[in-house]
């Protein structure tokens, strides 16, 4: 289920550290952030524009981390960009 981005490639992987578990992984070929719940892990389908996996203009994705707390997650791009979501609701902050 974690092979969801394009041709396959997962750049970067952070757990959410305390209940409920959650992951997030970042493409290397692609734009997107992909959350996941679980387990087992399922991708966080986009309804409304939550989860915010968009949030990268263009290039590939190469770090994802959760903070130690697990509040807040953090994905940073090659287009210079630091998105910072939320991390229970996966809301863009």
């Amino acid at each position: 289920q974690l092979a969801q981005h394009l041709k396959g490639r997962c750049a970067s992987v952070s757990f959410k550290p305390s209940r409920p578990f959650k992951l997030v992984t970042a493409g290397k070929d692609d734009t997107k952030t992909n959350f996941h719940k679980g387990p087992p892990f399922a991708k966080v389908p986009s309804d409304g524009g939550v989860p915010s996996e968009t949030a990268h203009s263009k290039g590939a994705v190469y770090c994802v981390r959760y903070n130690s707390s697990g509040t807040l997650a953090v994905s940073v791009g090659t287009d210079r960009s630091l998105c910072v979501y939320e991390g229970k609701e996966f809301k863009l902050l």
